[in-house]
């Protein structure tokens, strides 16, 4: 017990306020706003104040520089000449520190003195920077423009091939009498140069596989943005791990800068492996191998392996880059796929050939592909062959390819067949698939989706399940079971239709760390009218904000139909 007593006397020191702690307190008089707060920020009084410094010796030297301090915060809103007056009351560290504040009349720009010297003194991008100086004479001294048009102007230089350039003089001349300031910068350009030779170091493909990705074009101009984009080309090809692009300055002849790209390659060989719980395919397995380049013209080969307890697919790709663009390419895929429909199973073998190319912001591709479907479409067996051209567009503007919270992207395919080459019915389909989002407020994003099919069949009964619409699911209607949204025949299944039309509408909330909430409406149907019956669904969710994309678990309830009771989904959303 007597143990005890020291114990409970010490613990409840610690957790009395004003005991054992500083109560030094810091006043500010005579300022507000961006005056006080930078005034505040400054001192190093209020930081060993709000760090829990107590040393009585270390805070009167604080104190006694406060002043000077104060004085220099106000230097950068044009405030020369302050008058401070500081007191204290009480003693270290159980004390309050004031300091009485009159800013003083405030200086004024008098004369601006910006001029260009050298090979770029008649360059007409760096005359219309100077024109467009943020002071004037009769404004008020502010030096945060004047900083951060210094270095505008001298990257302005530099991206116009002036490497050399640097600010000679800069100067703001304080008459404190007058209160007025003289305003003098000089740019010393030098000369202008060109790009000279580009040396590549890597030693997997070909140099002018390489070269084809690369912008940089000798005797141009210098631009470093040109040495950046080359960076994004040689990274987005997937061969290489690190891509260094450098200027050699002190090699330069003339006026022509060679430029060293070294590229490091990835391993030549990725697997990827995957196990999960999809609502809509159930439990799930994934294997894949991508062997990034078969030989020195960079050829790729990739295959899959999909298990889940609706749809097994086994696929291969062999690629073969073309163009000066990663993504442009001419492919040769192939793929075996098994799924289960409500009226049966499905098996489709197919081959195909497609060419990508990016025109423009697009990416575009046609492809060709022979299919044959095993299917049963709920009034017998059937079997078809398919040769379908097809072409297929998208584009897309996010500012976050993982957690966009502004942007759009948009999808639209079409495809058909004709009985009298290699088919066995003849129709035409297409689709279009819309989705956005935008920034409801620091952590809150509302995101939309539209989707519309339509297929032109003769005989519907010909058609493979593959190629017919359904809806439901975790990315169609929620509340629904997966496909279970279309026209039913005489026993009650559903075999699909020849029109899709879908859309949603949500609000996402983070609302702690990497934690947060959903609310949506889903509405949609499969028909065989081009206005579908449309089904509805509401819920709420569960997010998470993982490193590979949106983890989503939602709780929903269909409105409309025989459906009942509340679904459960669960998924991951990567982009839009």
């Amino acid at each position: 017990m007597r143990q005890l007593v020291p114990c409970l006397l010490a613990l409840s020191c610690m957790l009395s306020p004003g005991i054992g702690s500083a109560a030094t307190r810091v006043q500010i008089e005579g300022l507000s706003g961006d005056l006080a707060d930078n005034a505040r920020a400054a001192l190093a009084l209020q930081s060993a104040v709000e760090s829990g410094m107590d040393h009585p010796g270390t805070l009167r030297r604080l104190y006694r520089q406060g002043d000077e301090e104060i004085a220099k915060a106000l230097q950068p809103y044009g405030y020369y000449t302050p008058r401070i007056e500081s007191s204290l009351d009480g003693d270290f560290p159980d004390a309050v520190a004031t300091f009485r504040v009159s800013p003083g009349g405030r200086t004024t720009v008098s004369t601006v003195g910006v001029k260009v010297e050298g090979e770029g003194q008649d360059d007409e991008l760096l005359q219309a920077l100077i024109k467009r100086f943020p002071l004037k004479p009769g404004d008020p001294l502010v030096h945060a423009p004047y900083e951060t048009f210094k270095q505008q102007f001298a990257q302005a230089a530099y991206g116009r091939g002036y490497i050399d350039a640097e600010l000679t003089r800069r100067e703001i001349r304080i008459n404190p009498v007058t209160q007025q300031a003289e305003i003098l910068l000089t740019l010393k350009t030098g000369r202008r140069f060109r790009f000279g030779e580009v040396r590549i170091e890597q030693d997997i493909l070909r140099d002018e596989v390489v070269r084809r990705y690369v912008p940089i074009v000798p005797g141009e101009w210098f631009d470093p943005q040109v040495l950046l984009d080359t960076q994004f080309a040689l990274s987005d090809l997937d061969y290489y791990a690190t891509v260094d692009v450098q200027p050699l300055r002190q090699q330069a002849t003339d006026d022509r800068v060679p430029v060293l790209i070294h590229a490091e390659p990835r391993p030549r060989t990725r697997y990827d492996y995957g196990i999960g719980y999809g609502t809509d395919t159930g439990a799930r397995l994934s294997a894949g191998i991508d062997r990034r380049w078969l030989n020195d013209r960079g050829h790729k080969l990739e295959s899959d392996l999909q298990l889940s307890e609706i749809k097994n697919v086994i696929g291969t790709e062999y690629s073969l880059p073309l163009g000066i663009k990663a993504g442009e390419k001419l492919s040769f895929p192939a793929a075996y796929t098994e799924e289960q429909f409500e009226t049966g199973n499905s098996t489709k073998y197919s081959v195909g050939a497609s060419l990508s190319r990016i025109p423009g912001d697009w990416q575009r591709r046609l492809y060709l592909n022979f299919e044959h479907e095993e299917f049963d479409s709920g009034e017998s067996l059937e079997s078809t062959n398919l040769l379908m051209p097809g072409v297929a567009l998208n584009r897309s503007e996010l500012n976050d390819e993982i957690y966009p919270t502004r942007g759009w992207y948009f999808f639209v395919d079409t495809h058909g067949a004709h009985e009298s080459v290699i088919s066995d019915t003849s129709f035409v389909q297409a689709s279009t698939l819309t989705r956005g989002v935008f920034p409801l407020g620091e952590h809150t994003r509302f995101l939309a989706r539209v989707e519309y099919g339509a297929t032109w069949v003769d005989d519907f009964g010909v058609l493979p399940s593959s190629q017919r619409f359904f809806a439901g699911g975790d990315q169609s209607v929620r509340g629904y079971g997966y496909q279970s949204i279309g026209p039913r025949n005489e026993d009650g299944d559903v075999v699909g239709g020849r029109y899709l039309a879908t859309a949603s509408a949500e609000v996402e909330r983070l609302i702690w760390g990497n934690i947060g909430l959903a609310a949506f409406y889903d509405i949609g149907g499969a028909d065989n009218n081009a206005l579908p019956t449309l089904y509805s669904g509401v819920g709420l969710g569960f997010r998470y904000r993982s490193p590979i994309g949106i983890i989503r678990l939602d709780l929903a309830h269909p409105l409309d139909g025989d459906s009942s009771g509340i679904r459960i989904h669960f998924g991951i959303r990567v982009g839009l």
